[in-house]
């Protein structure tokens, strides 16, 4: 059973103590939050109501971060999968494909969070960037709309 969090700040708070763990199979400090094959990893989640959800999967030396942002039906769903495409090609940190039933999944290592500036960038992603993406839905909404209402006048029928 998953660790449930009030505040994002509180779930950030549990990926301080990541620290680097030379895999015993693979001989460097790799993710044990992509193979969990060891006893070392101490596998746990923890999960942020939200909005948006958040799912933590963290191990001894990562973690990776999932979060939903809500949608109020499936246009909502296509421009989140489209907004987060476009951010996965800027911020590193993101993964290409995101965790199951999550919109956007982040690749966190000890080396990440051992920098404050990088622990800020998390934190502003999820409380200010993820915002701005609810927001920016509606903006979106309104621009389709407009647009099919403007296409349905040109159809004459």
């Amino acid at each position: 059973m998953a660790a449930t969090f009030r505040s994002i700040d509180e779930l950030l708070d549990v990926l301080k103590d990541l620290r680097v763990l030379n895999c015993d199979k693979k001989g460097y400090d790799y993710p044990c939050v992509l193979c969990l094959e060891c006893e070392r990893a101490g596998y746990r989640e923890y999960k942020f109501p939200g909005p948006p959800e958040i799912l933590l999967k963290k191990t001894v030396n990562s973690a990776i971060l999932s979060v939903k942002i809500p949608a109020r039906d499936e246009l909502d769903r296509l421009l989140i999968r489209e907004v987060a495409k476009a951010i996965t090609r800027r911020f590193p940190l993101i993964l290409d494909k995101p965790e199951e039933g999550y919109d956007i999944s982040l690749l966190i290592k000890a080396t990440d969070v051992a920098s404050k500036r990088v622990h800020e960038s998390m934190r502003v992603f999820l409380i200010e960037f993820i915002g701005k993406i609810m927001e920016a839905l509606t903006e979106a909404r309104s621009i389709i709309r407009g647009w099919a209402e403007k296409l349905a006048a040109r159809i004459q029928i």
